[in-house]
């Protein structure tokens, strides 16, 4: 109801919505469930519908997916799954088979760097361990291109680095406008 009357109340000063924040992240669910990409995906596409019921051209974008890097194992069924947290692909993944792409008009994501240079190609490359990298964003599209879903967009919604830049991206002036270009 609350994300309905947002919508109708303030309509004509929002134009993009983005529901939850990381949902691949326990951290989410108030540190009390693990993660679900099902369950995400049923709030998802009945904040969806009331949004769009009062405000059609309203953009609805999915929570950003944090990157995790890759996590080994499977928890209850869930591939990529500790218990924790999931595997932002394998998220993705459970994220599109529950119906998720149906309820979006753009996918969240969290393009953060980690200690990786802002060039570095998404894994196995030795630069971006794990996919801890700006470019990591391209394996997602991958999977968007797979599932029918690449008319959508990549909306980068958090990031930068968690740890010190590597120095020639500190020392480049031009960096921060690569970035741009890469994470967009």
């Amino acid at each position: 109801d609350n994300i309905q009357a947002i919508a109708q109340n303030n309509g004509a000063y929002i134009e993009a919505y983005e529901i939850g924040n990381e949902p691949n992240l326990d951290a989410s669910y108030g540190w009390t469930d693990a993660p679900n990409a099902a369950d995400y995906v049923t709030l998802l596409c009945e904040a969806y519908g009331r949004i769009k019921a009062v405000d059609p051209d309203a953009i609805v974008v999915s929570a950003g997916l944090a990157p995790t890097g890759r996590v080994t194992g499977s928890w209850n069924g869930h591939a990529g799954h500790n218990g924790l947290f999931q595997d932002e692909r394998e998220f993705f993944k459970e994220f599109v088979t529950a119906g998720g792409g149906n309820c979006v008009d753009a996918v969240g994501y969290h393009p953060y760097g980690y200690a990786a240079d802002y060039d570095n190609p998404p894994d196995p490359d030795p630069g971006c361990t794990n996919g801890f990298c700006f470019r990591g964003v391209e394996k997602l599209y991958e999977l968007m291109q797979a599932n029918g879903l690449a008319d959508k967009k990549v909306w980068a919604t958090e990031f930068g680095w968690i740890v010190s830049p590597p120095d020639e991206c500190l020392n480049d002036g031009s960096w921060d406008g690569r970035t741009w270009q890469i994470v967009s």
